[in-house]
């Protein structure tokens, strides 16, 4: 049997050296979002910046101009497609327009990260070069370490006529500001943020004889094993429960729901999964599969069964909700559902937080300069607020998340998980998480293989950690 456990592993070393040396990571248009009052139950939160005098003397790269600026032209290079790259595109069309500078942005929209990563490894220090870019901040820190390809935006935050106040820097929540921030460098400013996030029938969990969402382990398996069961005595179709799910974050939240993980090892590059916190977290979940309360779903997709009532949890995002909304809207479903955390024995619960930001790839002073005053432009909470709309994304400001909580268009499990982000946690964001996070990935699929057994899952998790191991050394 273990001899079978070990054939996943060679194959993933295979795919992931490949792709190593370039590692990444429908709603209506909002035009006219307006700003609302705020609302009682967002609490603002100061971000622990340290105050910065501006040096008497700016630095060479700040000496430029302002009449150098007119005409200059700069690449905006993005990750998206549909909505909201249609959104970006307006606002870029806006910027051009209306700019003092008379700076003209070009807007390049690759449709995903990995073809935003394939376009600026292809072009970083050439003419053809992106200016500024949309991308994680893991991303960032590889370009940087590999190419020394993305400047610190410290002296652009810093300057007395181009940089941010101290009012401005704290509009960001900490957890999101903080996450830009490595060493002594700030590679980006916020841009879109999310979470990982359970979805949860409220409506049929009451009926089930449940008052409350799963807030530890032991609750969870009780809902989803009660939803199996009753969907077992009406179709016995082998649903009702949680849907399976071995995403990344998703395996990172389970193992954090155990004490698996030490989020500050991560970030620090020391991985070590093979624990008993983590072989619990991985046995639970077999469990819950061998019991029949969780279930290997036949489609990629998980609203239909949502709201069909054969799953009472599902793992997804934020960006679910717009979908999961239609879904249930469609099939005229008025089933009360929300969005909850992942259940933790261990700590209170709480969400990964993740995302892009935008950052500046290294040219001269102007193109830099340049680029730094459309961020700072298009990072305003107004337009904030229109970007992470159209993507179904979270604010990155406390200012932009006040003008969307009083927004009727959003949806109410959207504007449920607000308060929730000044208390996120931040999700690994090495350089090397890429790579570490598809390995764990693939030892979380393993663990739900017909062939798999719960004697083996120590043998998984260590082949986790001796291959992430090997492939650091080769890229070192």
């Amino acid at each position: 049997m273990i001899s079978k456990a070990k054939l996943w592993i060679p194959l993933c070393v295979l795919i992931i050296l490949s792709l190593a040396a370039c590692q990444p990571a429908s709603p209506p248009s909002t035009d006219n979002l307006a700003t609302a009052a705020p609302p009682a139950q967002i609490t603002r939160t100061p971000v622990s910046f340290p105050t910065q005098q501006p040096s008497p003397t700016p630095p060479a790269h700040l000496l430029v101009d302002p009449e150098e600026l007119d005409g200059l032209e700069i690449i905006f290079a993005v990750p998206w497609s549909g909505q909201v790259e249609q959104t970006a595109a307006g606002l870029v069309s806006e910027f051009n327009r209306t700019n003092l500078w008379g700076i003209k942005v070009s807007l390049t929209a690759l449709g995903s990260d990995a073809l935003l990563n394939d376009y600026v490894e292809a072009n970083l220090k050439t003419e053809q070069s992106p200016n500024v870019v949309v991308a994680p901040v893991d991303q960032l820190l590889l370009w940087q370490k590999n190419e020394n390809g993305v400047i610190n935006l410290q002296d652009y935050i810093a300057d007395s006529q181009w940089g941010m106040g101290i009012e401005e820097i704290e509009e960001y929540y900490p957890p999101i500001w903080e996450q830009d921030s490595w060493e002594d460098r700030q590679l980006g400013l916020p841009a879109l943020r999310t979470f990982p996030v359970l979805v949860y029938n409220k409506t049929w969990a009451e009926e089930l004889g449940f008052s409350q969402p799963p807030a530890t382990t032991a609750e969870f398996e009780e809902q989803v094993c009660a939803a199996a069961i009753e969907t077992r005595l009406g179709q016995n179709d082998g649903t009702g429960g949680w849907i399976v799910n071995t995403a990344p974050l998703t395996t990172l939240n389970w193992l954090n729901a155990f004490g698996g993980i030490n989020l500050a090892d991560l970030d620090a590059e020391e991985y070590r999964f093979n624990t008993s916190e983590s072989r619990a977290a991985l046995v639970y979940l077999r469990t819950l599969f061998d019991e029949g309360c969780a279930w290997n779903s036949r489609i990629s997709e998980p609203y239909e069964y949502f709201s069909s009532r054969k799953a009472l949890i599902y793992s997804g995002t934020l960006d679910d909700i717009p979908t999961q909304a239609f879904t249930q809207s469609k099939n005229e479903n008025a089933d009360e559902w929300s969005v909850i955390p992942y259940p933790s024995d261990t700590a209170q619960q709480s969400f990964f937080i993740h995302g892009t930001s935008y950052a500046i790839l290294v040219d001269g002073p102007e193109k830099q300069l340049a680029s730094w005053l459309f961020i700072r432009w298009i990072s305003d909470p107004e337009r904030q607020s229109k970007l992470a709309f159209a993507s179904g994304t979270l604010p990155v400001t406390q200012s932009a998340a006040e003008s969307m909580e009083k927004d009727a268009r959003i949806n109410p499990q959207w504007k449920e998980v607000f308060p929730e982000i000044a208390s996120a946690q931040s999700a690994p964001r090495s350089p090397s998480w890429p790579i570490a996070r598809n390995i764990l990935s693939d030892a979380a699929w393993q663990t739900f293989q017909p062939n798999a057994e719960i004697g083996n899952i120590s043998t998984y998790l260590q082949q986790v950690d001796s291959t992430i191991r090997e492939i650091l050394a080769r890229m070192n």
